[in-house]
């Protein structure tokens, strides 16, 4: 099963998680595989970073939004069970950076300059006045208090 890049799902753990999981020996698809699922990874640019001229590549898991929903609470109980601390898990979505008349702000090549927002379910928000197609889905695995 091959998936097109705007269907992967980006993975994000916090610098405090990936330190814990590599102190304690744990590669991420080692914890990926405490899920019971076969997730598959790749390695991808982050479209959005945090920091500008950020070169730590992102990592996609390849798989559907059913078999995350699914792990997610199964991962969270193992970093629960292994650190004794629970874990944060945010949805984050990408959306187009918006100058402050509310237009969308392009790079040079004419493509939207994108941001991660955390998504808050239940909570509708406007929709832009102009329309752009933004495919960019992911998850962010903290600890508590971030």
């Amino acid at each position: 099963m091959e998936l097109q890049d705007q269907d992967g799902i980006f993975f994000f753990l916090s610098p405090e998680v990936r330190r814990f999981l590599s102190d304690n020996d744990i590669e991420t698809q080692q914890f990926l595989n405490q899920s019971g699922h076969q997730i598959p990874i790749r390695l991808a640019q982050n479209p959005a970073p945090d920091t500008a001229g950020e070169k730590e590549p992102a990592i996609i898991l390849l798989a559907s939004a059913a078999v995350i929903a699914a792990a997610t609470p199964i991962l969270r109980e193992f970093i629960r069970t292994i650190s004794g601390r629970d874990p944060v898990i945010r949805e984050r979505r990408l959306v187009p950076i918006e100058d402050s008349a509310g237009n969308v702000v392009r790079d040079p090549n004419g493509e939207p300059l994108l941001h991660w927002v955390d998504e808050v379910k239940g909570v509708h928000t406007e929709q832009p006045t102009q329309a752009v197609k933004i495919k960019g889905l992911g998850i962010e695995i903290s600890f508590g208090g971030k």
